[in-house]
């Protein structure tokens, strides 16, 4: 055997060889000889082997021995497969390639040799530069169509991210096909863990659990899981076989133990005392102080992703240190807004959320990537506040809303969830003024306004896409409604107008709007025609447009959408008959239809669509 070792020992290579034959697990020999891609027409490769045996110490210490073997199917697959990288924290973690190689379809060995492992810089996770972050990058070489990337690592946790605590996660499904996988887990009887797995059906996860002397041994495993076809807008934590354990009781114990974390650091040094007089001197409510204070950490307090210390997850800098320095990842900017709050005589409480997919809810581990504030409110509630928003109107952005949040204090709290946000704060309004004359042509103006997620679509758009490819865009939404319209003007608001709303003005004439049918003539207005049905056109294409799911839905924001037109018919012309009026309505979806005649010559129409909560389960959907 060749070892090696790397940056001051916590990377460790132990390969063997270039052996052209070695050990070689009967299951990849069973795979290569069984398996044909035809089997799996819709994948790129099988996972023959995703085995993780972990042992677990009462400080929080583990380690972890993975064995990963996946067989090539494709040219795509190849690509896929050909490096694969191992992350570890180094000030954290010690990473061990204990064995990789390419086993190919005759039965021969290549081993990766240490020059094909490469010790490199970890790209930031969402905007967090950890500087602690790397990389295992380990490369096959000679990696073929048919051949199998070998490879068991192993995972040395040597400084807990919570200390005396335990937590790991593990997925029995993913879009690859996966022959056979296990968790197996070894841990003290004085410190059980508590374990969890979500949809144990849709990979048919067996369990088992025993006891050796001071020792219990876990075990979950499952052969043949499908492969995952996902679908557009799922929350794949939520809807696949999930695998949860941990050492923590609950989740009021998880939020009173960073309660202690947190204590120390938010004391009010004199510094921050005078700044808090300052900010509410004349300030007589509890709205102003709090807006007055947010406005400051929000405003003046610049967000840094940047990781410092051990432990980045959890334990934040002082409050003082952030307030002086003036930057600060999410943990520290709602420390010091909590510390401000407090010392300003108003009751305010670090808080821990996920932003994107939600927290499991069943047991306590580790869910969360970001920190915000929370606040008693009269309801018996919580009103929320995250200071790391820059120019924002609200105390919470609109795309928090729905977040699981666990709100951290002494007594311990349990996981709650931020209420939907109301769908009128995401609000596209169109409104249009039609005349159809007497030939039968149609002219309209009109005019979007925009709220919340209307307005950031639509200056996000404004912003990097030039004027007329703007144009291009409306001109598709209203042919393909109406296909013989023109556009006569168009116009847009200013997007670096940040507190103005954004508006489209746009006019359009249609020259057979209402084409004669005998004595009568058939209108298809701007409303009626589905030419400002925005939610109609776009929703369908950016959530899947499918006519059922398997998983649930994820829109990830509440919205309304209205339209309102007023037709103004040419003189003599009697209104005979109007589209028959629609309304539906559930628990997370509104929609209504209707036009009505408030003259011989005058008629008005309305559409309207609301989406009140961001998750639609599958039966909802259908509805």
């Amino acid at each position: 055997m060749k070892r090696m070792t790397l940056v001051g020992g916590t990377l460790l290579l132990a390969l063997a060889g270039g052996a052209a034959h070695a050990d070689v697990d009967p299951q990849i020999t069973s795979a290569l000889k069984r398996v044909k891609a035809t089997d799996y027409p819709s994948a790129n490769s099988v996972l023959v082997i995703d085995d993780q045996n972990v042992v677990y110490q009462p400080d929080g210490k583990f380690t972890n021995t993975a064995h990963v073997a996946t067989l090539v199917l494709t040219a795509a697959g190849k690509k896929d497969v050909a490096t694969a990288s191992l992350y570890y924290a180094k000030d954290a973690e010690k990473m061990e390639v204990l064995s990789a190689q390419v086993v190919k379809r005759d039965g021969t060995v290549v081993t990766v040799s240490p020059k094909d492992i490469q010790d490199v810089e970890q790209s930031g996770e969402e905007n967090i530069y950890d500087p602690n972050g790397r990389a295992l990058k380990v490369t096959y070489p000679g990696l073929a169509v048919g051949d199998v990337a070998d490879i068991t690592y192993r995972l040395t946790r040597v400084l807990p991210t919570r200390e005396n605590y335990f937590n790991d996660i593990f997925v029995f499904q993913n879009d690859t096909p996966m022959l056979e996988a296990s968790y197996n887990v070894a841990g003290p009887a004085a410190l059980p863990l508590v374990a969890q797995i979500y949809h144990p059906e849709r990979a048919k996860v067996t369990a088992t659990k025993q006891t050796a002397g001071d020792r219990i041994h876990y075990s979950w495993s499952t052969r043949d899981a499908a492969q995952l076809v996902p679908e557009t807008a799922m929350d794949e934590m939520t809807e696949l076989p999930v695998l949860i354990v941990t050492t923590d009781p609950s989740w009021q114990h998880f939020s009173s133990w960073w309660a202690g974390v947190t204590a120390p650091q938010l004391e009010a040094t004199p510094e921050i005392k005078a700044k808090v007089a300052e900010l509410t001197k004349g300030k007589t409510t509890p709205e102003a102080k709090i807006r007055a204070l947010y406005d400051f950490v929000a405003q003046d307090i610049r967000y840094r992703g940047l990781g410092v210390g051990p432990r980045t997850g959890y334990t934040p800098r002082k409050a003082n240190e952030t307030f002086t320095s003036r930057w600060g990842v999410c943990r520290d900017v709602s420390i010091l807004l909590t510390s401000m709050l407090r010392e300003a005589g108003l009751q305010a409480y670090p808080v821990l959320t996920n932003v994107g997919d939600p927290v499991l809810p069943k047991v306590a581990y580790d869910g969360f990537n970001h920190a915000i504030v929370a606040m008693p409110n009269k309801a018996g509630g919580w009103t929320y506040l995250d200071p790391t928003a820059k120019n924002n109107s609200s105390l919470l952005p609109g795309y928090e809303a729905e977040q699981d949040t666990l709100v951290s204090t002494t007594k311990g709290e349990p996981l709650t969830r931020i209420p939907a946000l109301d769908p009128a704060a995401n609000l596209g309004h169109a409104t249009a003024i039609t005349t159809i004359n007497a030939d039968g042509s149609m002219h309209s103006k009109i005019k979007l306004e925009t709220k919340g997620m209307f307005d950031l679509i639509v200056r996000s758009t404004a912003a990097m896409m030039p004027e007329d490819q703007q144009k291009e865009v409306i001109e598709q939404i209203v042919h393909h409604a109406l296909p013989g319209a023109k556009l006569k003007s168009y116009s847009i608001s200013s997007a670096l107008a940040l507190f103005s709303p954004m508006t489209i003005e746009a006019e359009i004439e249609v020259p057979d709007a209402a084409p004669k049918a005998g004595d009568y003539r058939l209108l298809r207005s701007v409303v009626t025609s589905g030419a400002l049905g925005l939610v109609e056109t776009a929703l369908p294409q950016l959530l899947g447009a499918l006519p059922t799911r398997k998983y649930g839905l994820d829109a990830h924001v509440t919205f309304e959408y209205d339209q309102d037109e007023t037709i103004t018919l040419p003189a003599g012309t009697n209104i005979i008959a109007l589209p028959n009026e629609a309304k539906t309505a559930n628990k997370v979806t509104q929609m209504a239809s209707a036009c009505t005649k408030t003259d011989p010559t005058t008629g008005k129409c309305h559409r309207g669509f609301q989406l009140k909560s961001r998750f639609l389960d599958t039966a909802q959907y259908k509805e």
